[in-house]
């Protein structure tokens, strides 16, 4: 298997994981508890932004490769 595969099937993981955390993001709405609904929706921002930075390396190294 090679580098710039095994990174595209990385990158593909986090976008999977971005959509999934999305998902969760829009199933707090139905809760009742306000504090419940933001505190989840926080850490669903934050994971978001972990996964984004992640694919952003993914696609540099990928791009100009391993350094």
């Amino acid at each position: 298997m090679n580098t710039s595969h095994s990174l595209l099937g990385a990158n593909d993981l986090l976008s999977i994981s971005g959509h999934l955390i999305e998902a969760i993001f829009m199933a707090a709405c139905d809760l009742s508890d306000k504090r419940q609904i933001e505190a989840i929706q926080q850490v669903c921002i934050v994971a978001q932004k972990h996964i984004s930075d992640a694919s952003e390396i993914i696609d540099t190294v990928r791009k100009s490769g391993l350094s």
